[in-house]
């Protein structure tokens, strides 16, 4: 990133965070390692999203400063009757909705579909201004990494012959982690989502594992749309350190005008809000 070597967990704009899953018994030789490997890199700047809360002591003691997030946890106890029974109301009406209107979930390989996954991946980023952390290699890397594994979770959702979603979750021990998931929004009436997400939790719940980490529940309508699972909030731990007197400037520069854009921004609605009042005052009989 121009003069700066940044090493980083890959980002995304509040899910995709696929930090490292470390035994808390391990997490002090990791660290260990990984600075080796940062120094041998000579990297400037580091951002690690555990997966995880983990013990801030271990990483403080070398200097990395600690940032605790939300996620949304959803607990597979009970099995599918029970999970889909503590579902909120709108979750399992748009399940019944989207198989009524004939959505099928289909298991497999997506790699036929990349440059489609890649398209609408592109699409949904751009609605918020931004530009998706989704590549060819990175979901290569998966299908390579957890799909030979059996530790992948690839469906697609099919109406009439035609993909209108997909959706990948991976599994670690006895949790699965959603990764991402992608629709068509031409489709968007279908719940195609909502019954992929179902899908898996179903297949999750039939493997014996405990646990959904839905990754990530910062953005309140995503997780609020998250929690309707049956879910409740959870945390993981991003770490990151400044190496260089160069990084921790540019850092501290990046981190003072985003704060006073914030502040931009928040007054702009504030001021914006007070005039849509006054409107509708003045209209009122």
């Amino acid at each position: 990133m121009g003069i700066f070597r940044v090493a980083f967990s890959p980002r995304g704009i509040d899910t995709l965070y696929l930090g490292p899953l470390v035994s808390p018994e391990m997490l002090s030789e990791t660290m260990d390692c990984y600075e080796a490997w940062i120094r041998a890199h000579k990297v400037d700047y580091t951002r690690i999203n555990f997966a995880e809360e983990i013990d801030s002591c271990v990483v403080k003691s070398r200097g990395f400063i600690c940032e605790r997030r939300k996620t949304c946890l959803v607990s597979l106890a009970g099995g599918e009757n029970a999970v889909f029974e503590r579902c909120k109301r709108n979750v399992r009406k748009a399940v019944r909705k989207a198989r009524r209107l004939g959505v099928r979930i289909v298991e497999g390989d997506l790699s036929p579909y990349l440059a489609l996954y890649l398209e609408w991946s592109t699409r949904t980023f751009a609605k918020s201004g931004l530009e998706t952390k989704v590549t060819g290699d990175f979901l290569t890397g998966l299908f390579e990494a957890l799909g030979k594994r059996g530790r992948l979770f690839s469906v697609r959702a099919v109406l009439d012959d035609r993909v209108i979603g997909m959706y990948l979750a991976g599994y670690f021990r006895k949790t699965l982690y959603a990764i991402d998931i992608v629709a068509d929004y031409a489709f968007s009436r279908y719940a195609a989502s909502t019954l992929m997400y179902w899908h898996v939790l179903e297949r999750a719940c039939r493997l014996g594992l405990e646990t959904c980490d839905f990754a990530g529940a910062n953005i309140p309508s995503i997780a609020a749309y998250k929690l309707s699972f049956g879910g409740e909030f959870g945390y993981y731990t991003v770490v990151k350190r400044a190496y260089t007197l160069s990084a921790r400037t540019a850092l501290g520069l990046r981190e003072a005008a985003c704060s006073t854009l914030r502040l931009l921004v928040s007054a702009r609605r504030l001021v914006g809000g007070r005039q849509v009042v006054a409107r509708e005052t003045d209209e009122s009989p």
